[in-house]
């Protein structure tokens, strides 16, 4: 005879079936929030990494490079000081009618710095234009002062390399003569008067405020060793080369600093002062 399902279960007591019924639905098989906020926790991390690789790699390359730069080659990202203008632009006079440059980025160590400028938020004060048509015979113009004010008012942007060097000398530059007019260098924001006979005008333009230091730095060798698109500024123990009309990046950094070794060791001397010299 088949044996029924009753006769199947009986060996079973009913603790044991009770046991092997499914369990009640326990706290962890229920809705969390304290599960939901570490879900939202991660995924707000995830975007926020998402995003700093993506600003790393788009808007901010330009810092990580120089960063990664200035690590192998000594330099820290950020000017040593009190946050003021490093010289020699520090001695350019402040004043409603002047406008300094501002710093947008910079690289230092003890002995150099590599500083991108750029203008001012209020360039010059609005002054009413000269008509030299209409001028008087005997009216003087500060060329000087001029183009000064032009240069704050059209530049962009200024790459220099200051380096230190031993001697102090008076203001003089070497100012390339490939700059059209309307171009500018951020020598012109330094009152330095043109002396054209120095120099052939085909590569520089040599200014300063003492006619001898000017005609030193013109007939030594540094003009030869300065390519014609790079300016050059010496203002007291600061040599300032101008490579705006390159890029601010790690190749022409090391360009320029070699360039800057080579200029301050083909330096001449400065000239002593004297009664004759052209303030």
């Amino acid at each position: 005879m088949p044996r029924t399902y009753n006769d199947a279960m009986a060996p079973y007591a009913p603790a044991q079936l009770a046991a092997a019924s499914p369990a009640p639905p326990g706290p962890l098989s229920t809705f969390s929030p304290l599960v939901l906020l570490v879900l939202v926790l991660v995924l707000g991390v995830s975007v926020l990494m998402f995003w700093i690789l993506v600003r790393r790699a788009t808007s901010h390359r330009m810092w990580v490079g120089l960063a990664e730069w200035g690590r192998e080659a000594g330099f820290a990202l950020g000017c040593h000081g009190d946050g003021t203008l490093p010289r020699p632009f520090n001695a350019l006079p402040p004043g409603p009618e002047v406008s300094r440059p501002a710093v947008r980025l910079c690289l230092s160590n003890r002995r150099m710095k590599l500083v991108q400028f750029g203008p001012a938020e209020s360039p010059f004060a609005a002054t009413p234009p000269l008509d030299y048509a209409t001028a008087e015979p005997d009216a003087s113009f500060d060329a000087a002062d001029v183009a000064r004010r032009g240069a704050v008012k059209r530049a962009t942007a200024w790459n220099v390399l200051i380096r230190r060097i031993e001697a102090t000398w008076p203001p003089s530059a070497l100012r390339p003569a490939a700059l059209a007019p309307g171009e500018t260098g951020v020598l012109d924001l330094f009152s330095l008067a043109s002396f054209p006979t120095l120099l052939r005008p085909e590569r520089f333009v040599a200014y300063g405020t003492d006619t001898a230091a000017a005609r030193v730095l013109a007939r030594s060798p540094v003009a030869a060793l300065l390519p014609p698109d790079i300016g050059l500024l010496l203002h007291g123990r600061q040599l300032v080369l101008d490579f705006s009309a390159r890029p601010f990046d790690d190749t022409e950094f090391d360009r320029m600093i070699a360039l800057a070794d080579s200029l301050s060791a083909h330096l001449p001397p400065p000239p002593q002062p004297s009664a004759g010299s052209t303030a």
